[in-house]
């Protein structure tokens, strides 16, 4: 009997382990930005091993940052999800849109308003649902006291609302409006009363609109039809045109490739600057330029990767700005004469720049280097502060491929710079000053070592080395 009491005592205190204050999680503490498989210690560092290719501090998938540092601005709630769409709320904070669950210490599906002190709002708390997988929003415009929501939803707080929807951004009260669209929509662009749609849906309220769309504020549904092939992924309005961007290769009855610009008839214009690749994302107007990112080879004439300045006096001509990544363009933004772009690639105009940089007006990368851990797919700019959203976790981190130390104190990554796997690392031993590595690489610096090796650590504090 007395045995059975010491258990249940024990079980007990395990089970309020938390409230007693036995396991308390170290925020400070890097974290990898993809799996980590394997971990061993020291008196001097935590070792860890896995997939990942970076290592920093955990920030969440929605982070303000400074226009002159490049730093986090504190506080800011972080976020638990994917954040695809930001808009400012024009009192220094932000509506953010994705598919998170979690902003801060509060519960939030899929849409949230973070103050301008960095607090969450605790008002902001709307449920969306979707029929056969989970809801996302992938976009966001604010029009007066109206924020108008798209994305991938069928219902608002249990009220049916197909992919977009008006909400009065004070008091929360869900629109009539309801053009209902029959799949996702990516964009969103507003002129007076007049709201554009744009994204992968056929139809609008039941009507053939082919991924874009005209509707009034009282529901109307215009006759403009411009019929993309495909999907339409921004926007941009100018006077009375309608500039368009997404996959598609024929638009408002001409063949368009990409990008193309649609007058007050739903008919495309001369303007073509004919992209040769898979997409263009996004675009921003600056003046007599259009600033084009996406994934692609040529535009305008020119090749071009993934990045341009079109003419928009002209015919569509690619002009002397060139940039140019390694990878995929998701968003840009415009303050001044800087061009803010994010998305996949991890060099742009020739210099390292991880998911997210600054450029100049002479097409030159700037010093500005928030070095993200991850893909940057949403940016919007208040005053001097850019918010950046996406699939990142973390900005100021270090490169660190599959194999990092970390400082058991201060929960940073060590100087030690590990050899060069080139694959992904499984498991972690340590005997003495040898660090043995098993996992899915074939060489180490180099060097054929397949799935195992071993690393002398006696210079860790300051180097590297295999071991032979």
């Amino acid at each position: 009997m007395k045995k059975l009491t010491l258990w249940i005592v024990m079980l007990s205190a395990f089970a309020q382990g938390v409230a007693l204050g036995q396991y308390i999680v170290k925020p400070q503490i890097w974290t990898a930005n993809h799996y980590v498989r394997a971990i061993v210690t020291t008196p001097d560092a935590i070792y860890i091993g896995g997939e990942f290719t970076s290592v920093g501090p955990y920030n969440g998938h929605g982070v303000p940052l400074n226009m002159s540092t490049g730093s986090p601005v504190s506080p800011f709630p972080k976020v638990n999800g994917e954040v695809d769409a930001c808009v400012p709320d024009g009192s220094g904070g932000w509506f953010i849109g994705g598919s998170f669950s979690q902003v801060g210490t509060l519960t939030r599906n899929c849409l949230a308003h973070i103050n301008s002190d960095g607090s969450v709002d605790p008002a902001w708390n709307m449920t969306f649902a979707a029929v056969n997988a989970g809801p996302k929003i992938l976009s966001l415009a604010l029009s007066g006291s109206t924020l108008l929501v798209g994305g991938v939803f069928n219902s608002i707080n249990g009220q049916e609302r197909k992919h977009v929807a008006a909400i009065n951004a004070a008091t929360r009260a869900i629109s009539n409006w309801n053009p209902s669209p029959d799949n996702a929509v990516l964009a969103i662009a507003t002129k007076d009363s007049t709201v554009y749609i744009a994204g992968s849906f056929m139809t609008v309220g039941g009507k053939s609109r082919p991924h874009i769309a005209m509707v009034e504020s009282n529901g109307y549904l215009h006759d403009w039809n411009p019929a993309a092939n495909n999907a339409v992924c921004s926007m941009v309005l100018a006077g009375s045109t309608v500039y368009a961007a997404g996959w598609f290769t024929n638009i408002g009855g001409q063949d368009r490739n990409k990008i193309a610009a649609i007058d007050s008839n739903g008919k495309a214009t001369v303007w073509n600057p004919n992209v040769t690749g898979n997409y263009v994302n996004d675009m921003v107007k600056n003046g007599s330029t259009m600033y084009v990112g996406g994934n692609f080879s040529k535009i305008g004439g020119q090749n071009r990767s993934n990045i341009a300045a079109i003419d928009l006096v002209a015919t569509g001509t690619a002009l002397a700005w060139n940039p140019g990544t390694n990878g995929s363009v998701y968003k840009l933004a415009f303050y001044g004469s800087t061009l803010f772009a994010g998305g996949a690639f991890t060099s742009i105009g020739g210099q390292a720049r991880n998911f997210i940089a600054a450029i100049d007006d002479t097409g030159k990368p700037t010093a500005w280097n928030p070095n993200s851990n991850d893909s940057v797919k949403s940016l919007t700019i208040s005053g001097s502060t850019i918010y950046a959203g996406g699939l990142m976790t973390g900005f100021g981190g270090q490169q660190r491929k599959y194999l990092a130390a970390l400082d058991p104190n201060t929960g940073v990554v060590t100087p030690w710079i590990p050899p060069s796997f080139d694959g992904s690392v499984y498991s972690l031993g340590l005997r003495d000053s040898k660090l043995y590595v098993g996992g899915r690489f074939q060489t180490v610096d180099g060097i054929q070592q397949p799935y195992f090796t071993e690393l002398d650590l006696t210079n860790a504090a300051t180097g590297s080395g295999l071991y032979q």
